[in-house]
């Protein structure tokens, strides 16, 4: 006998040696093995509830079905024609065949056609759940729109499906298999020729059954994929531009906070004279320069000019079309503005709630000052057993909604991004990581920094990829970047993300909605051919119901007019989604040129648009049908808006001062390129000589749509008031001049009150138009001072 020492290594010998496999002489030894764990990974889990439903099926049905079978076979003398005499020839007559006795038809239903049953749903676990979903056999073998049939057919479809097929293959038919599938044994006589079994499985009737049942299965499955193959592209033709424009976003956020990371990482290494455990040489545009940190390969100056001024032009092109009413300024943009230290922090760490640890109620004003109020929008998250499977395209468009649903959509380095405000924090703390690298004379942010990302491995700079950013950030034109814009920036990306998840959920329940009532006139025919297989006739059932049906029509007629015109604006033209705003009036009368009042969306079904007003948030419930005549303009697919800002003048203002006044605005609009795009257009558009004033508009557009209705009028406003005090800086400004009423002469002007225009004054002296006697001169440091005051 071996010591217990020796069996002990002995044990840990074979255990640690190396098992031989089994597959390894078959051509596709791995591919097998592979299989093989994935069914074993698929098995384990379910043993013990498959032991539980064994065990469910033999105590509860196949056991009890068994012995009322006995009881009614050797103590009830087998009703109602008793046994044959002779098990080995059946029953002789046709009389006595012709009817099955009670305990076959026990033994039939309760066992029989249970073991049918239960192997259909072995087949379904193993073929779709197991050969579909967990493996790619299905889709090598038989390619993707089979694969896509079986997944559809999970459920109800298959099972009927399998259970006809099956029913064929062992039930139906003459042979003595198909009545007794013991027949060939003698020692119980319930379950061979003894026990009369009539002529149930060769009838007429189990042929048309189950071959109804294996019908009805396939159709439901093809029902299913068409669809959802119709309902999928409808969708993803619908959402995947704005969901490829949201992804891209994510993706530089990602590689933003990746790069981040590694400067903190290197700045924390530095601080300890030790080499850093993550160096950002394996990120694009920096590599790593021995022991001293990183070197990364900055943009120049000129460079980043040159790349902001052709991302505007380039804006400008995709946004203008051949109706507009006014020519192309020159490109232009500008920034947010603000009332408060760009520096200084939009959420405060350390300001919480002591009990509760979220943000107080200064904080929350302090956001919606800054960033402007927003609420985030609430969507269902549809369940595992209703998402649509899709194919190539279709599947990339759901895994792409999925991480939009996650907690971490810009990536592990960036943060847990589930609501704006812990999104607002962890862009303070990515701005924070990315200032360790350097900051520029002002102390804020330089693009130089962000656009490093956008360096290939060789050093050569990627200039569709640097425009993404420009469009992104909006650097100011010096190139840097404040907190406050930094956070707004991202803050807008985590807006744009949320609203489009909830649009395409609010777009899924609709479909759903849809596929329902498709399914009534579905299930309908299918009901008619299912009677007509069972020798049923459905025509003479229906043309009973035929008077109460009409009265019914009668009665709903206008109800169900409204209803499929409600029905055809939602399914076809989809003019809103959840979360847009909306502006519903009157298609004959004239729209607003300063901005249409707005509802915003809230909740969207087949029957009604629930709508919230933006004013004073106040909620109506609309019918479809009502909003089909109606004229809907959508902000949120509108184009960047166009603000009209309109001016009057004295008529004896000189034209020279029209065009200074022309080049201060365009100055105020070219240095906020995070506020306006451009100024479109600045002419004449009214001349009242006898009220003594010209009328000047000025179009611009705005980096907004309408659906950011606030930043858009707080633009306005402001440069309503910076054109206020320029026409003052200027003395441009119009007073409206008194209006006398003289009734000793009607129909004639008092010599006093005639118009006379002094040529010489408004020539002004020594032929200068902008200095007129009375009249102060205006320098470039003055107008300076003025646009100082709109500075943030």
């Amino acid at each position: 006998e071996q010591e217990p020492s020796e069996r002990k290594s002995r044990f840990l010998w074979m255990k640690k040696r190396k098992r031989v496999n089994p597959f390894r002489h078959l051509p596709y030894a791995n591919k097998v093995k592979e299989e093989w764990e994935v069914f074993n990974n698929f098995l384990r889990p379910r043993k013990s509830s498959l032991y539980t439903y064994v065990k469910i099926i033999l105590m509860y049905i196949m056991i009890p079905s068994a012995l009322i079978a006995a009881i009614l076979f050797y103590l009830a003398g087998n009703p109602p024609d008793g046994k044959c005499p002779n098990p080995n020839v059946g029953c002789a007559g046709a009389s006595r065949k012709a009817r099955p006795s009670a305990s076959w038809w026990v033994l039939f239903i309760g066992c029989r056609e249970v073991v049918i049953l239960c192997l259909s749903k072995l087949t379904e676990s193993f073929v779709i759940d197991f050969l579909a979903l967990r493996t790619q056999s299905t889709l090598r073998l038989f390619g993707p729109m089979f694969t896509l049939l079986l997944v559809q057919w999970k459920g109800w479809p298959f099972l009927l499906f399998c259970f006809g097929m099956y029913n064929f293959a062992l039930i139906v038919g003459d042979s003595p298999f198909s009545n007794h599938w013991l027949y060939w044994q003698s020692w119980i006589d319930m379950c061979n020729r003894a026990n009369p079994p009539g002529f149930v499985t060769s009838s007429q009737e189990m042929y048309r059954l189950c071959a109804t049942a294996m019908g009805v299965g396939a159709a439901v499955a093809v029902k299913r994929v068409v669809i959802g193959i119709y309902l999928g592209r409808k969708t993803f033709s619908s959402y995947s531009k704005q969901l490829t424009s949201v992804m891209n976003k994510m993706l530089m956020l990602n590689e933003i906070s990746r790069f981040a990371k590694a400067i903190e990482e290197q700045s924390w290494a530095s601080s300890r004279n030790a080499r850093p455990s993550i160096f950002p040489g394996s990120l694009p545009g920096a590599r790593r320069v021995g022991s001293s940190g990183m070197k990364t390969s900055q943009v120049s100056d000129e460079r980043l000019n040159e790349l902001l001024d052709l991302a505007n032009q380039q804006e400008l092109q995709e946004l203008e079309g051949d109706n507009m009413t006014f020519t192309r300024a020159r490109s232009m943009k500008s920034t947010e503005n603000g009332t408060v230290d760009d520096m200084e922090k939009v959420i405060d760490p350390d300001d919480r709630d002591p009990y509760t640890g979220g943000l107080s109620m200064v904080q929350r004003q302090r956001i919606n000052d800054l960033l402007g109020q927003w609420e985030e929008p609430a969507h269902e998250r549809t369940s595992a057993a209703e998402e649509v499977a899709s194919i190539g395209a279709f599947m990339q468009f759901k895994r792409a909604l999925n991480v939009m649903d996650t907690a971490l959509p810009f990536g592990g380095a960036f943060g847990v991004a589930d609501r704006r405000s812990s999104c607002i924090e962890c862009s303070q703390e990515l701005y924070d990581r990315l200032m360790l690298k350097g900051s520029s004379v002002s102390g804020e942010l330089h693009f130089n920094i962000i656009a490093v990302i956008a360096m290939d491995k060789d050093g050569d700079l990627d200039t569709e990829k640097t425009k993404e950013l420009i469009r992104l950030f909006r650097p100011n034109r010096d190139g840097t970047i404040s907190l406050v814009d930094f956070v707004r920036s991202i803050d807008s990306v985590y807006k744009e993300l949320r609203l489009l998840r909830a649009t395409i959920a609010g777009s899924m329940k609709i479909d759903k909605a849809l596929e329902s009532i498709f399914n009534y006139g579905f299930y309908a025919i299918l009901a008619c051919v299912i009677l007509w297989a069972l020798n049923i006739d459905p025509l003479a059932l229906f043309l009973s119901l035929s008077s109460i049906v009409l009265a019914f029509a009668f009665m709903i007629g206008t109800a169900s007019s409204k209803y499929f015109e409600g029905l055809l604006l939602i399914i076809v033209q989809r003019p809103y989604g959840i979360g847009d705003r909306v502006n519903i009036s009157n298609p004959e009368v004239p729209g607003d040129a300063g901005g249409a009042q707005g509802w915003i969306v809230e909740d969207v079904t087949l029957f009604t648009t629930t709508l919230c007003l933006a004013a004073t948030s106040e909620r109506a419930t609309i019918s479809n049908g009502m909003l089909a005549k109606s004229r809907i303009i959508n902000g949120a697919r509108s184009p960047n808006a166009i603000v009209y800002v309109v001016m009057r003048f004295g008529i004896e203002t000189p034209y020279r001062k029209i065009e200074v006044f022309k080049s201060a605005v365009e100055r105020f609009v070219h240095a906020r390129p995070r506020e306006w795009s451009s100024l479109l257009g600045f002419r004449v558009s009214r001349i009242e000589a006898d009220q003594g004033f010209i009328e000047y508009t000025a179009a611009l557009m705005h980096r907004e749509r309408w659906q950011n209705i606030v930043p858009i009028l707080n633009s306005r406003n402001t440069m309503h008031a910076y054109c206020l005090e320029l026409a003052k800086k200027l003395d441009m400004r119009y007073k409206n001049p008194p209006l006398p009423v003289d009734l000793r002469m009607p129909g004639q002007v008092p010599p006093q009150f005639e118009l006379k225009y002094n040529h010489d004054a408004l020539a002004g002296e020594n032929g200068d138009p902008t200095h007129s006697p009375g009249q102060r001169s205006v320098n470039s440091d003055s107008l300076a001072q003025v646009a100082a005051m709109f500075d943030d």
